[in-house]
């Protein structure tokens, strides 16, 4: 008896989008996280029209400034509002963070599938190399790197995104090695197709899934290890306004002046646990079986 399956695919749109909404809500951390996520690009993405100051403008006279409904996060010590301080150390922040996942997805995703697809003493050397890099501490090699390089925030993103590679190389190559033996892939070669055809059509679109869900997730651990390289001065450089950065500013003054440090710190936070939650739910909602 031949057993009938039904495929997204073969719903009508209106049944499709029902479907969809249904797996969708089964997961409110993921909407939240989808939201958090979407307040956070919205964001950085209208910082200059968000911002109601200078994030740059110095005004010695009020500097230090509690929260107030002129400055709705205070002012730092040189008199510069701190609400549109954050609101553009938002944008570097988050500029520097997709920057090291891009960086490390595409050279990571590349290595690992040719190592899977080729094999033999290549994907062994390839192997063990990233073997060497994953053991190495990597917030300590970054650190050394951009103190190597030179304390800025391209410099920042070049080192974080290198020690990044090894990671989506693994990922890749699990995921080549898996599908190279599917059937419909042994089929396909079994009637000529090519090795470009096979790994275009047939590798790339189905591992870019795993990927996918891991770089959501590698977002938020990105924008943790930018801003703490940023906190303690090998990042953002003054007056470049950018979350670490404008934290480790705040410390010193941490006492009487709270808000200094607590409202980036907070922006941070919340950046964060939204990629998080939304690579949770990416990972659950593109998982096969739950379909």
């Amino acid at each position: 008896m031949e057993l009938e399956t039904t495929r997204l695919s073969d719903i009508a749109p209106a049944e499709g989008m029902e479907y969809l909404w249904f797996r969708v809500r089964k997961n409110p951390l993921a909407i939240l996280g989808f939201c958090l996520v979407v307040l956070v690009l919205l964001v950085a993405l209208l910082a200059p029209w968000l911002a109601p100051h200078d994030p740059y403008e110095i005004n010695l006279g009020q500097r230090l400034l509690s929260p107030s409904l002129a400055h709705w996060a205070g002012t730092d010590e040189l008199g510069r509002d701190l609400l549109s301080r954050i609101i553009y150390g938002t944008r570097a922040s988050l500029a520097v963070a997709l920057g090291i996942v891009a960086m490390s997805a595409s050279f990571g995703t590349l290595i690992g599938t040719f190592s899977g697809i080729l094999g033999g003493r290549s994907d062994t050397v390839i192997m063990r190399m990233a073997d060497v890099v994953m053991s190495l501490p990597g917030l300590v090699i970054a650190l050394a790197i951009t103190a190597a390089l030179g304390p800025s925030l391209v410099n920042l993103a070049i080192a974080l995104g290198a020690l990044g590679v090894p990671f989506y190389t693994r990922i890749a190559r699990g995921q080549t090695l898996s599908l190279r033996h599917r059937q419909y892939v042994l089929a396909a070669r079994t009637m000529g197709a090519s090795s470009t055809f096979i790994l275009k059509r047939h590798i790339v679109k189905n591992l870019l899934s795993t990927v996918l869900v891991f770089a959501s997730m590698h977002v938020s651990g990105a924008l943790l290890a930018a801003a703490a390289l940023s906190f303690i001065g090998l990042g953002a450089q003054p007056p470049t306004a950018e979350l670490g950065a404008l934290i480790n500013n705040g410390r010193n003054y941490i006492q009487d002046e709270w808000w200094y440090s607590l409202f980036p710190g907070f922006v941070v936070v919340i950046a964060a646990l939204g990629f998080n939650l939304l690579g949770d739910g990416m990972r659950d909602f593109l998982d096969p079986k739950a379909l």
